[in-house]
C-alpha cells in the first residue's frame, strides 16, 4: 500500500498532462510529458520531494496550456533563440513558426523557438 500512492499519482499527473495536449496541441506540453515520465520515478527512487516535483509539473502544465506562447525546438541548421508568431497551412509565411494543417481548439499565438 506504500507503493500505491506514488503510482497513483503519476498516473494522475500523466493522464492530467497528455488530456492538456490532446485539447490545446502545444509541443512544450510533449516536452513536460517525456521529463515527468523520467522525473517522477526518479524522484520516487531517490526519496527526492515526489509530491512537491508533482505540483510543480502539474502548474507547469497548466501554465503552459492557458498561455499563448508555446516553446518549440527546431532543426534549421544554426543556433538561435526567436520568438515568432504561429501561422497554419500548408506552406510557413516566412518569419513564422508553422504548425502545419490542423488548427487546434486553443492555437498559440507565438511560439519561443530553439534552433540548432
Amino acid at each position: 500500500m506504500k507503493h500505491f500512492k506514488p503510482i497513483l499519482i503519476s498516473l494522475v499527473i500523466l493522464f492530467l498532462l497528455i488530456c492538456l495536449e490532446v485539447f490545446t496541441f502545444r509541443r512544450s506540453l510533449l516536452f513536460v510529458i517525456v521529463i515527468s515520465l523520467f522525473a517522477l520515478p526518479i524522484s520516487y527512487c531517490k526519496k527526492w520531494a515526489f509530491n512537491r516535483l508533482a505540483v510543480i509539473i502539474a502548474a507547469l502544465a497548466l501554465i503552459l496550456a492557458l498561455s499563448p506562447i508555446d516553446f518549440a525546438i527546431h532543426n534549421s541548421g544554426k543556433f538561435a533563440l526567436d520568438m515568432l508568431p504561429v501561422s497554419f497551412g500548408n506552406a510557413a509565411t516566412p518569419g513564422t513558426y508553422s504548425y502545419g494543417c490542423i488548427i487546434p481548439r486553443y492555437p498559440p499565438r507565438y511560439a519561443i523557438v530553439l534552433s540548432y
